[in-house]
């Protein structure tokens, strides 16, 4: 993940795959790059898993209200969780707070 290319929403699949100029990049297998916004520890952190985001945000969007479909899923790094919600092209960063709860940054395009 060396090229300059912003990941969007919509461009991650199920199996944590970005698809990015025709090629299939394996999220699971690369560091991905952490907003200073979020970022805990390092700049960059592992995927250590991949889980649905209807059972980790079961009321769904919460900017749009969308339920998430089976599809959508949560890339679990190292200390922060990123949720690719498609339904409004974004980015969602949640960090663990030290009561268990999670906090919310978006990033992502305009649709």
């Amino acid at each position: 993940m060396n090229d300059m290319h912003l990941m969007r929403a919509k461009d991650i699949d199920r199996n944590g795959y970005w698809h990015v100029n025709g090629c299939k990049i394996n999220l699971m297998e690369e560091s991905i790059p952490v907003p200073k916004q979020v970022r805990t520890v390092n700049d960059t952190e592992h995927c250590l898993m991949l889980v649905k985001a209807n059972e980790f945000i079961p009321e769904g969007c919460p900017d749009c209200g969308t339920q998430f479909s089976d599809d959508i899923v949560v890339l679990v790094l190292e200390t922060v969780r990123l949720v690719p919600a498609k339904c409004c092209d974004l980015m969602m960063w949640y960090v663990e707070t030290p009561t268990g709860n999670y906090e919310r940054e978006n990033y992502g395009m305009e649709t």
